[in-house]
């Protein structure tokens, strides 16, 4: 399985449990880390996202966290 596919089937799994996931490049976690914390900060202004928002909230890479329902 390639790693889109597993990065893909992780992703639904943990929606699935409530989890929002925002990924981002470990270089720009590193290289950018004051505009990486501003978005997690401003995503978190909004703990209840429609479950439909997909892509668009972040740049590609890693990471979750989970919503509060």
């Amino acid at each position: 399985m390639d790693m889109l596919n597993r990065d893909t089937r992780r992703t639904k799994y943990l929606e699935s449990h409530g989890y929002r996931v925002v990924r981002f490049w470990d270089n720009d976690a590193f290289a950018h880390t004051d505009e990486v914390v501003e978005q997690i900060s401003n995503l978190l202004k909004d703990p209840h996202p429609p479950r439909a928002t997909r892509g668009g909230l972040s740049l590609p890479g890693r990471g979750a966290f989970r919503t509060i329902r």
